[in-house]
């Protein structure tokens, strides 16, 4: 009984504490008279601004170049993919910084973002090179797919101690030609005493099968292949040489992926600047300059084989490098390779990568 008292007391007492909070309640303010609204001035309340982003990205190369065209459309497309919450403004090589000092300039916050090949750093980290340009093991093919996953991971990596963030691969240039002659290459014998601009590492190993290796720079080669100061020379891709006229110095275009099967190129962000970004811009950032890289290097493939009829149409000797000199320069390359390995542990992870990624392909014919 004493239950079913309390019971009943707590239920009055809840009922009144409702009705008494009902009451307690302000009663509803009543709608304005139509006339009086009329009387007084309305105010608009405007939603604040969006936020802009503006990043300054420079790329290596010049006005015109391709490879400043992908820049150009990267940020174009960027632009119109976040509303104009993110704009960035492109600008060419040397037109802030340097030409080839884009990643450290990104790291120090002098630019905001650049496009490079990631192996412009190699004499800071051996193996960036490696990572952007190949050990002579991989297709170009190859080495987009593996840049799509361990590829980046390695470029991210190595680059890291620099305060920059690599994005994603925008572009990727197939295989060099191998070099423009002034002279037949018919045969290994035919590289002693020849004298060749060649840069880099494959130069290392041109110069241990008796070629005089020479570093002269791009805008030179015209000047020099003309005076005779240079039998031979490598630049670029087909696209590239063909627009600095080499068909007019040279007779003879050999074609080979071994000396450069490809070079990657990644949009690189300062690292705080990229920490800033919101989540859903960063997702643009990378999916806009993830499907760049495809784009271009289905345009790169017409766009060099174009050129590479033209060079024959203009009446150059067009055709494979023979395989006793391609064959020998592979293998002088694989000893470099294992010997930097030897001395440096991430180096040497970077090449086994690549190697067993090339395995993989090769055997499901993925070339």
């Amino acid at each position: 009984m004493k239950k079913v008292v309390f019971s009943a007391l707590m239920v009055l007492v809840l009922g009144t504490s409702l009705v008494l909070s009902a009451c307690s309640s302000p009663a509803p303010t009543a709608a304005p008279d139509s006339t009086d609204a009329t009387d007084e001035t309305e105010e608009t309340v405007s939603a604040p601004a969006a936020e802009v982003i503006r990043w300054r990205m420079q790329t290596y190369a010049a006005t015109g170049d391709s490879m400043y065209e992908n820049a150009v459309q990267v940020a174009e497309r960027i632009n119109e993919a976040t509303g104009g919450r993110l704009v960035v403004d492109i600008y060419s090589g040397g037109a802030i910084v340097p030409e080839r000092q884009e990643i450290p300039a990104v790291g120090n916050g002098e630019i905001e973002a650049c496009t490079e090949d990631i192996g412009e750093v190699k004499n800071l980290f051996p193996s960036s090179i490696v990572i952007a340009e190949g050990s002579l093991s991989m297709t170009a093919v190859q080495a987009l797919l593996w840049h799509q996953g361990e590829g980046l991971e390695f470029s991210r990596k190595v680059l890291e101690p620099l305060n920059v963030h690599v994005v994603a691969p925008n572009a990727i240039l197939g295989p060099e030609i191998w070099a423009h002659s002034t002279k037949p290459l018919n045969s290994l014998d035919d590289l002693q005493g020849l004298r060749m601009r060649v840069r880099g590492v494959p130069g290392i190993g041109l110069a241990k099968l008796g070629v005089t290796v020479s570093e002269i720079a791009g805008g030179e080669l015209y000047e020099s292949a003309m005076r005779g100061v240079i039998d031979a020379f490598e630049y670029a891709t087909p696209e590239s040489n063909w627009a600095m006229a080499f068909q007019e110095v040279a007779d003879y275009v050999y074609l080979s992926p071994y000396r450069c099967s490809y070079a990657m190129h990644h949009v690189v962000v300062n690292s705080d600047k990229w920490a800033e970004l919101p989540d859903d811009l960063k997702a643009v950032v990378t999916q806009v300059t993830s499907s760049q890289v495809v784009a271009n290097f289905a345009k790169s493939i017409d766009t060099d084989a174009e050129a590479l009829q033209m060079f024959k149409d203009y009446g150059c000797t067009v055709e494979p490098l023979p395989k006793d000199i391609e064959q020998a320069l592979i293998d002088e390359m694989k000893i470099y390779y294992d010997e930097q390995s030897a001395g440096d542990e991430f180096y040497a992870s970077v090449v086994a990568a690549q190697r067993a990624w090339a395995e993989k392909c090769n055997l499901q014919n993925i070339r």
